[in-house]
């Protein structure tokens, strides 16, 4: 290795499909490798948004080669953005960041060996490119060396400090036992998993099972949006499964996440009826729990608790090491996850007058 590896670091953009096909093996290395990395970042879910939702943007994707090989890769793509319905800009954003998706951790993957090198080479490339007028990446680690490089980057090319907003959600470690998960749980937990245990096997004959195939994937996806339209129908509705592009994009999800045995989307019937659907993910060590969907007349039974309790289950088994309840600010959550992880959206712009004006303006808005 040589002494100073930067200076043999070439960034590419990849800007055509046929590109970013050919990128995909790299990116399930680096994936594989980057420890940080999860559901998000993957080599498929990025394709497959970017088939369902980029119609009307251009890739971006930047990658970092040290002597050719692939050292770090920038998920992004460039659009026209408004900002108060005047400020256009032209704007670089995370592939799987905008439409009405939400990802909830995203970063530059990059190989453990070379993270800092890479990582500078990419966000020196981002603030250089002299089209770009504002940067915004959302769902960083807030404490990630992508977020102090972004920083210092736009400090020594004189861009504007960032406009911010953080989020966090519930994550934890998992031991490596299911009886071991049940002694972390405090005394009152354990005692309601037994009886919501008790109460299901009362109300009929009670069956989980996790999707294998195409046809049991197709009817717990129906499924799925059916009951969790129908769980908050009385609490103003939801937003998820309501466009075209989502259904197709979840469902193509669904289908390659089976493929690599990633997916556990695990359906709960009572006397032969599907009352319950848990869409979740085993990802490189970390299950994510994406949706739930259950049925409002079987309530009384605490359905969303015993999908998470069995997925959680099986997950341990399988050998998850970890689990990431993605956002949502919801009191169940604090039963299977007692630490916060926390992440920020930064907002840069080139320009100080139309900076000026955003800040004027938000700071209005709050009075």
């Amino acid at each position: 290795m040589d002494a100073d590896p930067s200076t043999n670091i070439s960034v590419q953009v990849i800007t055509t499909d046929a590109e970013f096909d050919a990128l995909l093996a790299d990116w399930d290395i680096l994936h594989t490798l980057c420890i940080k990395a999860g559901l998000f970042n993957s080599g498929y879910w990025n394709r497959l948004w970017w088939q369902h939702y980029g119609q009307s943007a251009s890739l971006y994707i930047l990658v970092a080669r040290l002597h050719g090989t692939v050292i770090g890769i920038a998920p992004l793509y460039q659009s026209t953005t408004r900002k108060l319905k005047l400020i256009k800009a032209r704007t670089v954003q995370f592939i799987g960041s905008g439409g009405d998706t939400s990802p909830d951790d995203l970063c530059v993957l990059f190989h453990p060996d070379h993270e800092s090198v890479a990582t500078r080479a990419i966000c020196d490339y981002l603030f250089e490119a002299s089209d770009i007028t504002r940067i915004r990446l959302s769902d960083l680690g807030q404490d990630s060396l992508l977020v102090s490089t972004l920083r210092k980057c736009a400090q020594a090319r004189r861009w504007q400090r960032p406009l911010e907003s953080t989020q966090q959600r519930l994550v934890d470690v998992l031991p490596e036992t299911v009886e071991e998960f049940e002694g972390n749980l405090s005394r009152n937990a354990r005692k309601q998993r037994k009886q919501r245990r008790t109460r299901l096997h009362k109300a009929g004959h009670a069956v989980f099972s996790f999707c294998r195939s195409a046809c049991e994937i197709d009817e717990a996806f129906e499924a799925l949006m059916r009951l969790h339209h129908e769980r908050f129908s009385s609490k103003g509705g939801s937003d998820s499964f309501q466009s075209d592009n989502y259904r197709r994009f979840h469902r193509a999800v669904m289908e390659k996440a089976q493929e690599l045995d990633e997916l556990k989307l695990l359906t709960l019937r009572i006397d032969g009826t599907i009352v319950g659907v848990e869409y979740a993910f085993l990802c490189n060590g970390t299950l994510s729990f994406f949706q739930t969907g259950f049925d409002p007349r079987y309530q009384h039974l605490s359905l969303g608790h015993l999908l998470m309790m069995h997925t959680i289950d099986q997950a341990i088994v399988d050998g998850a090491i970890y689990i990431d309840l993605l956002k949502g600010d919801y009191p169940y959550k604090s039963t299977y996850a007692r630490q916060t992880c926390h992440t920020v959206e930064l907002d840069f712009w080139k320009s100080r007058p139309l900076l000026v004006l955003i800040r004027l303006a938000r700071a209005l808005s709050r009075h």
